[in-house]
């Protein structure tokens, strides 16, 4: 599904309004009603199969999404939710706010605004059951300031769950660490799932979030889709249905050297679970052989514990021929000698597809010269990596690879792992509770964990493996890190039901499926 900034959305708004002549006041009212929809359908525990006795507020601020919110309360109002109540910043709103709010006026609508009463406005949301929440929208610049920072103050002081409407109020494109959002239960997002909803820095506010059509015309969206491919600025939100798409059908007839033999460099002495974690993850894959390479004095540690993997020592300076192999996979717990930056150097140089994580990264940017500075900015990389290899960093490292602080990363993950992949002709994996991909081309892809169990050391190897397996496999760098990604975030979702919410990495293998 295609994700959006809050300027292409506004966009596609105005487009809808000037070239299909749909009004935006019945833009407007299409959002509600479907939004109003979409709310009901979540609140059963919440007003416990009563709507007359479920006290609901409906808090607004003075711009487009006060409208939303004023004709949700309005809709709520006639399905049967009698005790309703709206709470502004100011009563002095704009536009179609303006018109929404008299019409739930006439309707008998409590309404009370903190320029004028805000005790009323403390007592209103003090006594929810619900709280709807259309203070702000998309188009925030910074951080919330004034009545609409006391009032989103209000709203998470108050005891009741949050709904909010299209994004929580405070949460925009420049959201940044530290800014003041309201924190929702859920997030119901009008069209298009927005970008900001997802920075890694504001996903926590949204709790789930559920996107919301309201009948733009598809003509509209396709050519503003294409125009973003155009561009080279597509993002898409991933989610586990596509890897239907992403992974094609094992042959009746395959065997196993033609469906590939992936080669995993990984482990040293005191982090050699690492390297058990890549290459049992991926001997459970849709590669057709995986063979462990590690430290000579590590054999008698591994070798028992290997059956599917075939395990070769290396010494500290050999090079093996890799001649035989299908892609690779390099860096978890390898540690970071430097007699690693020649075999890392021949690794890339094979022309084998690959991926590169942990400590393999530590090596890259000595290969590459960028540590401690902003590798970004140079003309000419060190290393390009023809489109083949894949980087798999969570934050810290990548702010260690690229020279870019970690709270700028965290803000434009997507600039970030886009100009990094365009740079270094890479596809970039930053992981995290939310995953960012970015390839080459320009794409950036999303893919919303938000699975607290996978906060475990070893599950950042075992996607090593799982990515190397596919690679290994015949599928080119960016779908192998998508459908890596997607494999291993089921994995860890369905197993965190079974295990109750926690679990160690290595149970995370038995429960990879590589089918669609």
């Amino acid at each position: 599904m295609r994700m959006v900034r809050s300027d292409e959305m506004a966009a596609i708004d105005a487009a809808a309004q000037k070239d299909y002549h749909i009004p935006d006041i019945l833009l407007m009212e299409n959002a509600g009603i479907m939004l109003s929809r979409a709310m009901q359908e979540r609140m059963q525990d919440i007003c416990t199969g009563d709507p007359a006795g479920c006290c609901i507020t409906v808090a607004a601020g003075r711009g487009n999404n006060a409208g939303d919110a004023q004709v949700i309360a309005r809709r709520l109002h006639l399905e049967g939710f009698h005790r309703i109540t709206v709470v502004f910043t100011s009563m002095k709103l704009k536009g179609n706010a303006e018109l929404h709010a008299s019409i739930d006026r006439e309707l008998g609508l409590p309404q009370a605004a903190l320029d004028e009463n805000p005790e009323a406005v403390e007592e209103f949301l003090r006594h929810a059951d619900l709280i709807i929440d259309g203070v702000s929208g998309t188009g925030i610049q910074g951080e919330l300031r004034g009545a609409s920072l006391r009032l989103v103050e209000m709203i998470n002081a108050a005891r009741a769950p949050v709904y909010a409407v299209d994004v929580p109020s405070g949460v925009g494109d420049s959201y940044r660490t530290g800014y003041r959002a309201v924190q929702a239960a859920r997030t119901f997002t009008v069209g298009l799932p927005k970008r900001c909803l997802y920075l890694p820095a504001a996903r926590t506010s949204c709790g789930k979030i559920e996107v919301v059509p309201i009948g733009f015309p598809p003509a509209l969206l396709r050519a503003s889709e294409e125009q973003a491919s155009n561009e080279k600025k597509g993002m898409e939100l991933i989610e586990h249905s596509d890897l239907d798409r992403l992974l094609p059908v094992l042959e009746p007839d395959s065997y196993k050297n033609r469906r590939g033999h992936l080669a995993v460099f990984a482990g040293s002495v005191g982090t050699h679970g690492a390297s058990l974690l890549a290459a049992r993850a991926a001997s459970r894959g849709r590669s057709g052989l995986v063979t462990l390479y590690a430290d000579t004095d590590l054999y008698p540690l591994l070798a028992p514990a290997l059956s599917s993997v075939m395990l070769h020592p290396l010494a500290a300076e050999e090079i093996p021929d890799l001649r035989s192999y299908s892609a690779f996979a390099a860096g978890p717990g390898w540690g970071a000698a430097p007699h690693r930056d020649k075999l890392l150097s021949a690794l890339i140089a094979s022309g084998h597809k690959g991926v590169i994580d942990a400590d393999g990264l530590t090596v890259l940017s000595r290969l590459t010269g960028k540590e401690g500075r902003n590798g970004m900015e140079d003309e000419n990389p060190a290393i390009d990596m023809e489109g083949r290899i894949v980087l798999t960093p969570h934050p810290g490292e990548f702010s260690r690879f690229s020279g870019m602080p970690v709270q700028d990363i965290l803000a434009a993950p997507d600039e970030a792992v886009g100009r990094f992949a365009a740079r270094f002709h890479a596809v970039v994996v930053l992981k995290g509770h939310v995953t960012w991909i970015g390839d080459p081309s320009g794409s950036v892809a999303v893919y919303d964990g938000m699975e607290p169990a996978m906060a475990t050391g070893g599950t950042g190897d075992v996607l090593t493996g799982v990515i190397g397996s596919l690679l290994a496999s015949g599928l080119e760098a960016p779908d192998a890190a998508r459908a890596g990604v997607l494999i291993h975030g089921r994995a860890g979702k369905r197993l965190a039901v079974e295990r109750h919410g926690t679990f160690a990495s290595e149970e995370l293998i038995g429960r990879l499926e590589y089918a669609p």
